[in-house]
């Protein structure tokens, strides 16, 4: 699941491995964060 908050901040929760990668910015907010979420939760299994 993946939640994009305002300015950029964002939430990537992955039930199957029991996993949460959350972030902060204060920029425009880029369409790449949850490509890069789903790479953290994948090197880590």
């Amino acid at each position: 699941m993946y939640k994009s908050g305002v300015g950029g901040q964002g939430l990537y929760v992955s039930p199957s491995t029991n996993t949460v990668v959350a972030w902060f910015s204060t920029g425009d907010g880029q369409d790449q964060e949850e490509s890069m979420a789903r790479a953290i939760v994948q090197s880590v299994n």
